[in-house]
């Protein structure tokens, strides 16, 4: 589940620079299809039901683990966000407040612009959370169907959410951070539902599961007219709930074999582990690198002066959608997520470096005032 978590990790940064490109068989596989809820997905399998004996201790340690860093990591950005504006005159995003440091992240997470892709810890959090409060309750009534009463209804409320965003989605707020909220859900629970009862009965022949979703991919583009994709930041769902839930089933049957198959193998290299232990990172910062890549090019051709046409005032005004040598060389797309996943793994590195030296400053000073007061 670990590589599960960093395909649906490199399958986000696939989709925010192509699409549709690199998606897999003939374009059977979008990542637009399949990419956060299987995240979700893998997180609800990694959740453990002995955190609804003691849930005041789990919420802090998710707090601890997701908001914290959130708002932090936001903060950063912000400040950042606010030179590129100044100095380059980039279009966009909030200014520094209050609100865009400590409400927005929570509400909408598109405050600063280049690291919009941090919109999904925030549901995720709440999910879990909601999730842990419902599953604890549940049990009380019926404790062996659990999980499979709460995927039901959760599935339930889901595409209510998909109906009510439609075509169109939904603007920044409320409506919308809980609309995301109530589409995650499905996919955490059916993550638990997988680990606790389903993956023991996942028998059939790996060929027979994944040739069966490419086909099932076929059908329901076949009846579309086009591949099924949505946008669960905006919650805009293009084809109703129906064959919004059928193509994410398929694609997640075919990303789970698929991975079942490759683990032994993957996970035993070093970056295929790091990806996945570091997918959260992946995630939240790949933005930011593929506008660092797109300006080192950018600079490079001035520099050298290689004659290329290059929207400049599209740059400032979407800066995490503009990107370089896409139109000569679409499978300059790779190189993109290449550097993204790059990128995001050296932000990472360096998080934990300054975290490890504050803990390592406040265990010094408690040891330091420890020793004064008991002279």
């Amino acid at each position: 589940m670990l590589l599960m978590r960093g395909v649906a990790a490199v399958a986000v940064c696939v989709g925010h620079v192509s699409p549709m490109e690199l998606s897999g068989p003939y374009g059977l596989l979008p990542p637009y299809s399949y990419q956060v809820a299987a995240f979700v997905f893998v997180s609800g399998y990694f959740y453990r039901a002995d955190s609804e004996r003691h849930p005041i201790r789990y919420v802090a340690h998710r707090a601890r683990r997701l908001l914290l860093p959130l708002l932090a990591v936001n903060a950063v950005y912000g400040i950042i966000w606010c030179i590129l504006k100044a100095a380059f005159g980039f279009s966009g995003g909030e200014g520094l407040t209050g609100r865009s440091i400590l409400i927005d992240p929570l509400v909408s997470g598109n405050g600063f612009v280049i690291n919009a892709s941090m919109w999904f810890v925030a549901p995720l959090f709440f999910a879990e959370i909601i999730s842990m409060t419902l599953r604890a309750l549940v049990r009380r009534l019926a404790r062996r169907q659990t999980d499979v009463l709460l995927c039901l209804a959760s599935f339930v409320a889901g595409g209510y959410v998909v109906s009510v965003g439609g075509d169109v989605g939904l603007d920044p707020g409320v409506e919308l951070a809980l609309c995301r909220l109530i589409f995650f859900l499905p996919w955490f629970n059916l993550g638990q539902l997988y680990k606790t009862f389903l993956e023991k009965h996942d028998v059939l022949p790996n060929s027979t599961v994944m040739l069966g979703a490419l086909l099932g991919q076929l059908a329901v583009t076949f009846v579309a007219g086009e591949p099924v994709v949505y946008n669960v930041a905006w919650c805009r769902f293009y084809h109703g709930p129906a064959l919004t839930y059928i193509t994410t089933l398929l694609s997640l049957a075919f990303v789970l074999r698929l991975c079942r198959i490759c683990g032994s193998l993957l996970e035993g290299l070093p970056l295929m582990r790091t990806i996945g232990a570091n997918s959260f990172s992946v995630m939240c910062h790949h933005q930011a690198g593929y506008l660092l890549l797109t300006a080192i090019v950018v600079a490079t051709r001035l520099v050298l002066g290689v004659p290329a046409k290059f929207d400049f005032a599209g740059l400032l005004a979407h800066p995490t959608t503009s990107f370089v040598m896409l139109d000569e060389l679409p499978q300059f797309a790779l190189v993109y997520v290449m550097v993204g996943v790059a990128f995001s793994l050296a932000i990472h590195a360096v998080w934990r470096r300054l975290e490890g030296g504050l803990r390592s400053c406040l265990t010094a000073l408690g040891a330091g005032f420890g020793g004064v007061l008991g002279n």
